[in-house]
Protein backbone atom coordinates (compact mmCIF):
# COMPACT_ATOMS: atom_id res chain seq x y z
CA UNK A 1 0.00 0.00 0.00
CA UNK A 2 0.98 3.61 -0.47
CA UNK A 3 1.51 6.04 2.46
CA UNK A 4 -1.88 5.73 4.15
CA UNK A 5 -1.53 8.79 6.37
CA UNK A 6 -0.77 10.90 3.30
CA UNK A 7 -3.74 9.29 1.56
CA UNK A 8 -6.04 10.35 4.40
CA UNK A 9 -4.70 13.90 4.25
CA UNK A 10 -5.32 13.98 0.49
CA UNK A 11 -8.76 12.45 0.87
CA UNK A 12 -9.96 15.26 3.14
CA UNK A 13 -7.90 18.14 1.75
CA UNK A 14 -11.13 19.87 0.65
CA UNK A 15 -12.28 20.27 4.27
CA UNK A 16 -11.16 23.62 5.64
CA UNK A 17 -10.10 23.71 9.31
CA UNK A 18 -12.76 26.32 10.16
CA UNK A 19 -15.60 24.14 8.76
CA UNK A 20 -17.28 21.00 10.11
CA UNK A 21 -15.27 17.86 9.43
CA UNK A 22 -14.95 14.53 11.18
CA UNK A 23 -12.60 11.71 12.07
CA UNK A 24 -11.26 8.80 10.04
CA UNK A 25 -9.08 5.74 10.51
CA UNK A 26 -7.53 3.10 8.24
CA UNK A 27 -6.70 -0.39 9.50
CA UNK A 28 -4.33 -2.95 7.96
CA UNK A 29 -4.32 -6.33 9.59
CA UNK A 30 -4.97 -5.88 13.29
CA UNK A 31 -3.33 -2.44 13.43
CA UNK A 32 -4.52 1.11 12.93
CA UNK A 33 -2.10 2.47 10.33
CA UNK A 34 -3.54 6.00 10.14
CA UNK A 35 -6.08 8.13 11.95
CA UNK A 36 -6.90 11.81 11.71
CA UNK A 37 -9.38 14.41 12.94
CA UNK A 38 -10.60 17.23 10.70
CA UNK A 39 -12.45 20.50 11.15
CA UNK A 40 -14.72 21.69 13.92
CA UNK A 41 -17.14 19.86 16.18
CA UNK A 42 -18.85 23.16 17.02
CA UNK A 43 -18.85 26.13 14.67
CA UNK A 44 -20.52 28.30 17.31
CA UNK A 45 -17.71 27.78 19.82
CA UNK A 46 -14.81 26.95 17.47
CA UNK A 47 -14.27 23.57 19.15
CA UNK A 48 -12.25 21.19 16.97
CA UNK A 49 -13.11 17.59 16.23
CA UNK A 50 -10.84 15.24 18.15
CA UNK A 51 -10.06 11.54 17.85
CA UNK A 52 -12.18 10.92 20.96
CA UNK A 53 -15.23 12.83 19.72
CA UNK A 54 -18.61 11.19 19.35
CA UNK A 55 -20.84 11.24 16.27
CA UNK A 56 -24.20 9.82 15.28
CA UNK A 57 -23.35 6.81 13.11
CA UNK A 58 -26.87 6.65 11.61
CA UNK A 59 -27.40 3.51 9.52
CA UNK A 60 -24.05 1.99 10.48
CA UNK A 61 -26.23 0.99 13.46
CA UNK A 62 -27.67 -1.70 11.20
CA UNK A 63 -24.37 -3.61 11.29
CA UNK A 64 -24.85 -4.20 15.02
CA UNK A 65 -28.43 -5.34 14.48
CA UNK A 66 -27.31 -7.79 11.79
CA UNK A 67 -24.55 -9.12 14.03
CA UNK A 68 -26.90 -9.55 17.00
CA UNK A 69 -29.32 -11.52 14.81
CA UNK A 70 -26.47 -13.69 13.53
CA UNK A 71 -25.30 -14.35 17.11
CA UNK A 72 -28.76 -15.21 18.43
CA UNK A 73 -29.38 -17.50 15.47
CA UNK A 74 -26.07 -19.29 16.04
CA UNK A 75 -27.02 -19.78 19.69
CA UNK A 76 -30.37 -21.25 18.62
CA UNK A 77 -32.32 -18.49 20.33
CA UNK A 78 -34.12 -17.42 17.15
CA UNK A 79 -34.61 -18.72 13.61
CA UNK A 80 -33.79 -16.28 10.82
CA UNK A 81 -35.91 -18.24 8.34
CA UNK A 82 -39.03 -18.68 10.47
CA UNK A 83 -41.98 -16.32 10.18
CA UNK A 84 -41.18 -13.18 12.18
CA UNK A 85 -44.64 -13.45 13.76
CA UNK A 86 -43.19 -16.09 16.06
CA UNK A 87 -41.61 -13.12 17.86
CA UNK A 88 -43.70 -10.20 16.56
CA UNK A 89 -47.28 -11.55 16.38
CA UNK A 90 -48.68 -8.01 15.92
CA UNK A 91 -47.32 -7.86 12.36
CA UNK A 92 -50.54 -7.48 10.34
CA UNK A 93 -49.22 -7.78 6.77
CA UNK A 94 -50.35 -11.14 5.33
CA UNK A 95 -47.98 -13.84 4.12
CA UNK A 96 -44.74 -15.16 5.63
CA UNK A 97 -42.07 -12.57 6.42
CA UNK A 98 -38.85 -13.86 7.93
CA UNK A 99 -36.22 -12.07 10.00
CA UNK A 100 -33.74 -12.78 7.20
CA UNK A 101 -35.97 -10.87 4.78
CA UNK A 102 -36.33 -8.02 7.27
CA UNK A 103 -32.58 -7.77 7.85
CA UNK A 104 -31.88 -8.25 4.13
CA UNK A 105 -34.15 -5.38 2.97
CA UNK A 106 -36.42 -7.69 0.97
CA UNK A 107 -39.45 -7.96 3.29
CA UNK A 108 -41.52 -5.43 1.31
CA UNK A 109 -42.91 -3.53 4.29
CA UNK A 110 -43.99 0.09 4.02
CA UNK A 111 -41.34 2.37 5.49
CA UNK A 112 -42.71 4.11 8.58
CA UNK A 113 -40.63 7.27 8.12
CA UNK A 114 -42.04 7.66 4.62
CA UNK A 115 -45.55 7.07 5.95
CA UNK A 116 -44.99 9.79 8.54
CA UNK A 117 -44.10 12.19 5.72
CA UNK A 118 -47.39 11.35 4.01
CA UNK A 119 -49.10 12.28 7.27
CA UNK A 120 -47.41 15.68 7.07
CA UNK A 121 -44.97 14.82 9.86
CA UNK A 122 -41.46 15.83 8.79
CA UNK A 123 -38.27 14.46 10.32
CA UNK A 124 -37.80 17.54 12.54
CA UNK A 125 -41.08 16.89 14.39
CA UNK A 126 -40.70 14.46 17.32
CA UNK A 127 -41.99 10.93 16.87
CA UNK A 128 -40.75 8.08 19.03
CA UNK A 129 -39.55 4.67 17.90
CA UNK A 130 -42.79 3.31 19.37
CA UNK A 131 -44.80 5.67 17.13
CA UNK A 132 -42.99 4.44 14.01
CA UNK A 133 -43.26 0.79 14.99
CA UNK A 134 -46.97 1.03 15.77
CA UNK A 135 -47.66 2.61 12.38
CA UNK A 136 -45.73 -0.14 10.60
CA UNK A 137 -47.37 -2.97 12.54
CA UNK A 138 -50.84 -1.59 11.75
CA UNK A 139 -50.38 -1.90 7.99
CA UNK A 140 -52.35 -4.69 6.30
CA UNK A 141 -50.75 -4.22 2.86
CA UNK A 142 -47.06 -4.23 1.93
CA UNK A 143 -45.29 -2.02 -0.57
CA UNK A 144 -44.62 -5.21 -2.57
CA UNK A 145 -44.66 -8.97 -1.87
CA UNK A 146 -41.86 -10.26 0.35
CA UNK A 147 -38.86 -11.34 -1.69
CA UNK A 148 -39.94 -9.62 -4.91
CA UNK A 149 -37.33 -6.86 -4.76
CA UNK A 150 -34.68 -5.19 -2.64
CA UNK A 151 -35.74 -1.79 -1.31
CA UNK A 152 -33.75 -0.09 1.44
CA UNK A 153 -36.15 0.81 4.24
CA UNK A 154 -35.55 1.64 7.89
CA UNK A 155 -38.62 0.13 9.51
CA UNK A 156 -37.35 -3.38 8.82
CA UNK A 157 -34.50 -2.74 11.27
CA UNK A 158 -36.78 -1.19 13.87
CA UNK A 159 -38.62 -4.52 13.79
CA UNK A 160 -35.37 -6.49 13.90
CA UNK A 161 -34.40 -4.49 17.01
CA UNK A 162 -37.77 -5.37 18.53
CA UNK A 163 -37.15 -9.06 17.77
CA UNK A 164 -33.72 -8.87 19.42
CA UNK A 165 -35.16 -7.18 22.50
CA UNK A 166 -37.90 -9.78 22.91
CA UNK A 167 -35.50 -12.67 22.35
CA UNK A 168 -32.98 -11.42 24.92
CA UNK A 169 -35.69 -10.21 27.31
CA UNK A 170 -34.26 -6.72 27.62
CA UNK A 171 -34.70 -3.37 25.82
CA UNK A 172 -32.80 -3.27 22.55
CA UNK A 173 -30.13 -0.93 23.93
CA UNK A 174 -29.43 -3.30 26.84
CA UNK A 175 -29.56 -6.37 24.60
CA UNK A 176 -26.98 -5.08 22.12
CA UNK A 177 -24.83 -3.90 25.02
CA UNK A 178 -24.88 -7.41 26.48
CA UNK A 179 -24.21 -9.13 23.16
CA UNK A 180 -21.63 -6.77 21.60
CA UNK A 181 -20.63 -3.56 23.35
CA UNK A 182 -19.55 -4.98 26.70
CA UNK A 183 -17.62 -7.97 25.29
CA UNK A 184 -15.74 -5.68 22.89
CA UNK A 185 -15.12 -2.91 25.43
CA UNK A 186 -17.18 -0.40 23.44
CA UNK A 187 -17.85 2.02 26.28
CA UNK A 188 -18.56 5.08 24.12
CA UNK A 189 -21.38 3.59 22.04
CA UNK A 190 -25.03 4.04 23.03
CA UNK A 191 -28.52 4.59 21.68
CA UNK A 192 -29.49 8.25 21.39
CA UNK A 193 -33.01 8.08 20.06
CA UNK A 194 -34.12 11.65 20.68
CA UNK A 195 -32.45 15.06 20.27
CA UNK A 196 -32.89 15.91 23.95
CA UNK A 197 -30.53 13.27 25.36
CA UNK A 198 -27.34 14.88 26.68
CA UNK A 199 -24.29 13.10 25.23
CA UNK A 200 -20.80 14.25 26.15
CA UNK A 201 -18.35 14.86 23.35
CA UNK A 202 -21.00 14.75 20.61
CA UNK A 203 -20.13 16.82 17.53
CA UNK A 204 -22.86 19.12 16.26
CA UNK A 205 -24.37 18.31 12.83
CA UNK A 206 -24.13 20.88 10.01
CA UNK A 207 -25.62 21.33 6.57
CA UNK A 208 -24.25 23.71 3.95
CA UNK A 209 -27.00 25.99 2.70
CA UNK A 210 -26.79 29.16 0.60
CA UNK A 211 -23.06 29.47 1.12
CA UNK A 212 -23.23 29.13 4.91
CA UNK A 213 -23.88 26.45 7.49
CA UNK A 214 -26.93 25.60 9.53
CA UNK A 215 -27.62 22.93 12.12
CA UNK A 216 -28.96 19.58 11.02
CA UNK A 217 -32.08 18.42 12.86
CA UNK A 218 -33.65 14.99 13.37
CA UNK A 219 -36.34 14.05 15.89
CA UNK A 220 -37.54 10.56 14.86
CA UNK A 221 -36.70 7.65 17.17
CA UNK A 222 -34.98 5.26 14.75
CA UNK A 223 -33.67 2.65 17.20
CA UNK A 224 -32.00 -0.25 15.37
CA UNK A 225 -32.35 1.54 12.04
CA UNK A 226 -29.92 4.31 12.95
CA UNK A 227 -30.02 5.44 16.57
CA UNK A 228 -26.46 4.76 17.76
CA UNK A 229 -23.81 7.29 18.77
CA UNK A 230 -20.17 6.13 18.80
CA UNK A 231 -16.57 7.25 18.47
CA UNK A 232 -13.57 6.26 16.38
CA UNK A 233 -11.96 3.88 18.89
CA UNK A 234 -15.18 1.93 19.43
CA UNK A 235 -15.77 1.53 15.70
CA UNK A 236 -12.16 0.42 15.27
CA UNK A 237 -12.93 -2.33 17.81
CA UNK A 238 -16.05 -3.17 15.80
CA UNK A 239 -14.08 -3.25 12.54
CA UNK A 240 -11.60 -5.70 14.09
CA UNK A 241 -14.47 -7.87 15.33
CA UNK A 242 -15.78 -8.10 11.77
CA UNK A 243 -12.23 -9.02 10.69
CA UNK A 244 -12.18 -11.82 13.28
CA UNK A 245 -15.68 -12.94 12.33
CA UNK A 246 -16.93 -13.28 15.91
CA UNK A 247 -17.83 -11.49 19.13
CA UNK A 248 -16.87 -13.20 22.36
CA UNK A 249 -16.48 -16.44 20.42
CA UNK A 250 -19.92 -16.25 18.77
CA UNK A 251 -19.71 -16.12 14.93
CA UNK A 252 -21.07 -13.12 13.02
CA UNK A 253 -19.96 -14.19 9.52
CA UNK A 254 -23.60 -14.66 8.46
CA UNK A 255 -23.63 -10.87 8.07
CA UNK A 256 -21.40 -11.20 5.00
CA UNK A 257 -23.57 -13.72 3.12
CA UNK A 258 -25.52 -12.14 0.26
CA UNK A 259 -29.27 -12.29 0.44
CA UNK A 260 -31.45 -13.45 -2.43
CA UNK A 261 -34.78 -12.46 -3.92
CA UNK A 262 -37.58 -15.02 -4.15
CA UNK A 263 -36.51 -15.83 -7.73
CA UNK A 264 -32.96 -16.59 -6.58
CA UNK A 265 -31.38 -13.33 -7.76
CA UNK A 266 -28.62 -12.34 -5.31
CA UNK A 267 -28.72 -8.93 -3.66
CA UNK A 268 -25.76 -6.78 -2.61
CA UNK A 269 -26.77 -6.91 1.08
CA UNK A 270 -26.29 -9.48 3.82
CA UNK A 271 -27.54 -9.10 7.40
CA UNK A 272 -27.12 -5.39 8.06
CA UNK A 273 -24.06 -5.19 5.83
CA UNK A 274 -23.63 -4.12 2.20
CA UNK A 275 -21.56 -6.42 0.00
CA UNK A 276 -20.00 -4.62 -2.97
CA UNK A 277 -17.05 -5.15 -5.29
CA UNK A 278 -14.28 -2.72 -6.23
CA UNK A 279 -12.04 -3.73 -9.11
CA UNK A 280 -12.77 -7.36 -8.36
CA UNK A 281 -12.23 -7.07 -4.60
CA UNK A 282 -15.05 -7.73 -2.13
CA UNK A 283 -15.98 -4.75 0.05
CA UNK A 284 -18.10 -5.18 3.17
CA UNK A 285 -19.57 -1.76 3.83
CA UNK A 286 -22.33 0.27 5.37
CA UNK A 287 -22.93 3.99 5.17
CA UNK A 288 -24.94 6.17 7.48
CA UNK A 289 -26.83 9.41 6.97
CA UNK A 290 -28.81 11.75 9.20
CA UNK A 291 -29.15 15.48 8.52
CA UNK A 292 -25.65 16.81 9.19
CA UNK A 293 -24.10 13.44 10.06
CA UNK A 294 -22.44 11.01 7.64
CA UNK A 295 -20.60 7.77 8.35
CA UNK A 296 -18.87 4.90 6.58
CA UNK A 297 -17.72 1.56 7.93
CA UNK A 298 -15.92 -0.85 5.61
CA UNK A 299 -13.60 -3.81 5.24
CA UNK A 300 -11.81 -5.23 2.18
CA UNK A 301 -11.18 -8.81 3.39
CA UNK A 302 -8.87 -9.87 0.53
CA UNK A 303 -6.48 -7.05 1.45
CA UNK A 304 -7.15 -7.13 5.21
CA UNK A 305 -8.01 -3.42 5.04
CA UNK A 306 -10.50 -1.53 7.20
CA UNK A 307 -11.91 2.00 7.07
CA UNK A 308 -13.99 4.12 9.45
CA UNK A 309 -15.30 7.61 8.72
CA UNK A 310 -17.48 9.70 11.04
CA UNK A 311 -18.49 13.18 9.95
CA UNK A 312 -20.57 16.11 11.14
CA UNK A 313 -21.07 17.70 7.71
CA UNK A 314 -23.83 16.85 5.27
CA UNK A 315 -21.66 16.91 2.14
CA UNK A 316 -19.15 14.30 3.36
CA UNK A 317 -20.19 11.78 0.62
CA UNK A 318 -18.79 8.78 2.54
CA UNK A 319 -19.18 6.15 -0.20
CA UNK A 320 -17.35 8.28 -2.74
CA UNK A 321 -14.57 8.93 -0.22
CA UNK A 322 -14.24 5.22 0.49
CA UNK A 323 -13.77 4.49 -3.23
CA UNK A 324 -11.28 7.35 -3.48
CA UNK A 325 -9.37 5.98 -0.49
CA UNK A 326 -9.18 2.58 -2.18
CA UNK A 327 -7.79 4.27 -5.29
CA UNK A 328 -5.20 6.14 -3.23
CA UNK A 329 -4.09 3.12 -1.21
CA UNK A 330 -4.60 0.14 -3.53
CA UNK A 331 -4.81 1.69 -6.98
CA UNK A 332 -1.27 0.78 -8.03
CA UNK A 333 -1.74 -2.88 -7.15
CA UNK A 334 -5.32 -3.14 -8.41
CA UNK A 335 -5.48 -1.19 -11.68
CA UNK A 336 -8.85 -0.08 -13.00
CA UNK A 337 -10.24 -2.43 -15.66
CA UNK A 338 -10.75 -1.00 -19.14
CA UNK A 339 -14.10 0.70 -19.65
CA UNK A 340 -16.11 -1.05 -22.37
CA UNK A 341 -17.56 0.94 -25.23
CA UNK A 342 -21.23 1.69 -24.72
CA UNK A 343 -22.14 -0.04 -27.96
CA UNK A 344 -24.56 2.78 -28.77
CA UNK A 345 -24.52 5.22 -31.65
CA UNK A 346 -24.09 8.94 -31.04
CA UNK A 347 -27.76 9.78 -31.58
CA UNK A 348 -28.93 7.21 -29.02
CA UNK A 349 -26.33 8.38 -26.49
CA UNK A 350 -27.45 11.98 -26.92
CA UNK A 351 -31.08 10.95 -26.43
CA UNK A 352 -30.23 9.47 -23.02
CA UNK A 353 -29.98 12.96 -21.55
CA UNK A 354 -33.40 13.54 -20.04
CA UNK A 355 -36.26 12.05 -18.03
CA UNK A 356 -37.81 8.65 -18.65
CA UNK A 357 -40.99 7.22 -17.11
CA UNK A 358 -42.02 3.66 -16.27
CA UNK A 359 -45.45 3.10 -17.77
CA UNK A 360 -46.50 0.76 -14.94
CA UNK A 361 -45.22 2.48 -11.80
CA UNK A 362 -45.16 6.04 -13.18
CA UNK A 363 -41.75 6.51 -11.55
CA UNK A 364 -39.31 8.83 -13.33
CA UNK A 365 -35.63 8.17 -14.02
CA UNK A 366 -33.57 11.21 -15.01
CA UNK A 367 -30.27 10.50 -16.80
CA UNK A 368 -27.31 12.73 -17.58
CA UNK A 369 -24.37 11.72 -19.76
CA UNK A 370 -20.87 12.00 -18.34
CA UNK A 371 -17.40 11.22 -19.66
CA UNK A 372 -17.45 7.85 -17.90
CA UNK A 373 -21.07 6.83 -18.46
CA UNK A 374 -24.35 8.10 -17.00
CA UNK A 375 -25.50 9.61 -13.75
CA UNK A 376 -29.10 9.12 -12.73
CA UNK A 377 -31.77 10.15 -10.27
CA UNK A 378 -34.62 7.80 -9.41
CA UNK A 379 -36.95 9.55 -6.96
CA UNK A 380 -33.94 11.02 -5.17
CA UNK A 381 -31.83 7.87 -5.36
CA UNK A 382 -28.53 8.87 -6.98
CA UNK A 383 -27.01 6.49 -9.54
CA UNK A 384 -23.62 6.32 -11.24
CA UNK A 385 -24.06 4.00 -14.21
CA UNK A 386 -20.92 2.63 -15.86
CA UNK A 387 -21.03 1.16 -19.38
CA UNK A 388 -20.81 -2.63 -19.61
CA UNK A 389 -20.94 -2.85 -23.42
CA UNK A 390 -23.81 -3.69 -25.79
CA UNK A 391 -25.98 -0.83 -24.51
CA UNK A 392 -25.89 -1.97 -20.87
CA UNK A 393 -25.03 0.29 -17.90
CA UNK A 394 -24.66 -0.79 -14.26
CA UNK A 395 -24.32 0.73 -10.81
CA UNK A 396 -23.11 -1.89 -8.35
CA UNK A 397 -22.35 0.55 -5.53
CA UNK A 398 -25.83 1.90 -4.94
CA UNK A 399 -27.97 0.37 -2.19
CA UNK A 400 -29.70 -1.63 -4.91
CA UNK A 401 -27.84 -3.17 -7.83
CA UNK A 402 -29.11 -1.27 -10.87
CA UNK A 403 -28.90 -2.35 -14.50
CA UNK A 404 -30.12 -0.25 -17.42
CA UNK A 405 -30.32 -1.85 -20.88
CA UNK A 406 -30.84 0.62 -23.71
CA UNK A 407 -32.81 -0.18 -26.86
CA UNK A 408 -33.46 2.11 -29.80
CA UNK A 409 -36.05 4.77 -29.22
CA UNK A 410 -34.51 5.06 -26.68
CA UNK A 411 -36.34 2.49 -24.61
CA UNK A 412 -34.83 1.54 -21.24
CA UNK A 413 -35.17 -1.81 -19.52
CA UNK A 414 -34.37 -1.07 -15.87
CA UNK A 415 -33.73 -3.54 -13.05
CA UNK A 416 -33.50 -1.62 -9.80
CA UNK A 417 -32.84 -4.27 -7.16
CA UNK A 418 -35.61 -6.45 -8.57
CA UNK A 419 -37.98 -3.57 -9.33
CA UNK A 420 -38.16 -4.06 -13.08
CA UNK A 421 -39.78 -1.84 -15.68
CA UNK A 422 -39.64 -0.39 -19.16
CA UNK A 423 -38.95 3.34 -19.23
CA UNK A 424 -39.83 5.62 -22.15
CA UNK A 425 -38.99 9.31 -22.67
CA UNK A 426 -41.26 11.54 -20.62
CA UNK A 427 -43.95 13.29 -22.63
CA UNK A 428 -45.70 15.51 -20.08
CA UNK A 429 -49.13 16.79 -21.09
CA UNK A 430 -50.04 20.47 -20.97
CA UNK A 431 -52.71 20.99 -18.34
CA UNK A 432 -55.68 23.28 -18.82
CA UNK A 433 -57.59 25.06 -16.08
CA UNK A 434 -60.25 22.36 -16.40
CA UNK A 435 -57.65 19.62 -15.99
CA UNK A 436 -56.30 21.16 -12.80
CA UNK A 437 -59.81 21.65 -11.43
CA UNK A 438 -60.54 17.98 -12.10
CA UNK A 439 -57.72 16.89 -9.78
CA UNK A 440 -58.39 19.38 -6.99
CA UNK A 441 -60.06 18.01 -3.89
CA UNK A 442 -59.64 16.22 -0.56
CA UNK A 443 -58.32 12.66 -0.44
CA UNK A 444 -58.21 10.28 2.52
CA UNK A 445 -56.10 7.24 3.39
CA UNK A 446 -57.57 4.95 6.08
CA UNK A 447 -54.32 2.94 6.25
CA UNK A 448 -52.44 6.04 7.43
CA UNK A 449 -55.37 7.71 9.21
CA UNK A 450 -54.65 10.91 7.32
CA UNK A 451 -55.83 13.11 4.47
CA UNK A 452 -54.31 15.09 1.62
CA UNK A 453 -55.56 18.16 -0.21
CA UNK A 454 -54.83 18.78 -3.89
CA UNK A 455 -55.30 22.39 -4.97
CA UNK A 456 -54.39 24.89 -7.69
CA UNK A 457 -51.72 27.53 -7.13
CA UNK A 458 -50.16 29.92 -9.65
CA UNK A 459 -51.20 27.82 -12.64
CA UNK A 460 -49.95 24.57 -11.13
CA UNK A 461 -51.03 21.82 -8.75
CA UNK A 462 -49.91 21.26 -5.16
CA UNK A 463 -50.67 18.40 -2.77
CA UNK A 464 -50.62 19.11 0.95
CA UNK A 465 -49.74 16.15 3.18
CA UNK A 466 -51.83 15.84 6.34
CA UNK A 467 -54.59 18.05 7.71
CA UNK A 468 -52.25 20.54 9.44
CA UNK A 469 -50.59 23.28 7.44
CA UNK A 470 -46.87 23.75 7.19
CA UNK A 471 -44.84 24.60 4.12
CA UNK A 472 -42.59 21.54 4.19
CA UNK A 473 -45.65 19.32 3.82
CA UNK A 474 -46.57 20.85 0.46
CA UNK A 475 -45.51 19.02 -2.68
CA UNK A 476 -45.66 21.00 -5.95
CA UNK A 477 -46.65 18.66 -8.78
CA UNK A 478 -45.28 18.54 -12.32
CA UNK A 479 -46.99 16.36 -14.95
CA UNK A 480 -45.01 13.36 -16.24
CA UNK A 481 -47.67 11.56 -18.26
CA UNK A 482 -51.45 11.27 -18.40
CA UNK A 483 -52.74 11.33 -14.78
CA UNK A 484 -49.15 10.96 -13.50
CA UNK A 485 -47.25 13.65 -11.57
CA UNK A 486 -43.85 14.04 -9.95
CA UNK A 487 -43.04 16.25 -6.98
CA UNK A 488 -39.98 17.29 -4.98
CA UNK A 489 -39.97 19.07 -1.65
CA UNK A 490 -37.87 19.57 1.47
CA UNK A 491 -34.67 21.46 2.18
CA UNK A 492 -30.93 20.78 2.00
CA UNK A 493 -30.17 17.71 4.06
CA UNK A 494 -33.47 15.93 3.45
CA UNK A 495 -35.22 16.34 0.12
CA UNK A 496 -38.18 14.08 -0.70
CA UNK A 497 -39.54 13.03 -4.07
CA UNK A 498 -42.85 11.35 -4.83
CA UNK A 499 -44.87 10.21 -7.82
CA UNK A 500 -48.68 10.37 -7.87
CA UNK A 501 -50.80 8.30 -10.26
CA UNK A 502 -54.43 9.40 -10.29
CA UNK A 503 -57.17 6.86 -10.91
CA UNK A 504 -60.55 7.46 -12.52
CA UNK A 505 -64.03 5.98 -12.27
CA UNK A 506 -66.42 6.79 -15.08
CA UNK A 507 -63.94 9.38 -16.33
CA UNK A 508 -63.92 11.23 -13.02
CA UNK A 509 -60.81 11.44 -10.81
CA UNK A 510 -61.49 9.04 -7.92
CA UNK A 511 -58.17 8.84 -6.08
CA UNK A 512 -54.47 8.27 -6.49
CA UNK A 513 -51.58 6.07 -5.48
CA UNK A 514 -48.42 7.70 -4.20
CA UNK A 515 -44.90 6.26 -4.13
CA UNK A 516 -41.40 7.30 -3.10
CA UNK A 517 -38.06 5.54 -3.29
CA UNK A 518 -38.79 3.60 -0.09
CA UNK A 519 -42.58 3.32 -0.14
CA UNK A 520 -44.83 2.08 -2.94
CA UNK A 521 -48.47 2.55 -3.94
CA UNK A 522 -50.21 3.97 -0.87
CA UNK A 523 -53.84 4.48 -1.94
CA UNK A 524 -55.78 7.71 -1.31
CA UNK A 525 -59.51 7.97 -2.10
CA UNK A 526 -61.19 11.20 -3.10
CA UNK A 527 -63.96 12.36 -0.77
CA UNK A 528 -64.59 15.91 -2.08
Amino acid sequence: MTDVDAALATLFSDWAPDEPGGVAAVLHGDRVVARRAFGLASLEHAIPNTLSGRFHIASVTKTFVGAALAMLAHQGRLDLDADARAIIPELAVPGPITLRRLAGMTAGLRDAMEMMKLRGVWYRYPRSEADLTALALAQTEPSYPAGERYVYTNIQFNLCALAIARTVGKPFSAAVDELIFTPLGMTRTLIRDDPETMTDGLANPYIKDAGGWRRGAWAFGVSGAGGLVSDLDDLIRWNLALRDGSVNGVPIVAMTERGTLADGTPTNYGLGLGIRTWRGLTVWVHGGSLPGYKANFARVPERDLGFVLLSNREDADPYARLRRLLELTLGESVPAPPVPDTGLDAATLKALDGTFVDANSGEPLTLTRTESGLTGDKLGFALSLAPQGKGVFRDGWANADTIVRVESGPRLHVDFGGQRGVYLPANPPTLTDADRAAYAGRYVCPALATEHTVFERDGGLVVRFGPAYHEEAELPLAPLAADTFHGKTGRPGWVSQHVLRFTRAGGVVAGYRISSDRLKDIAFVRVV
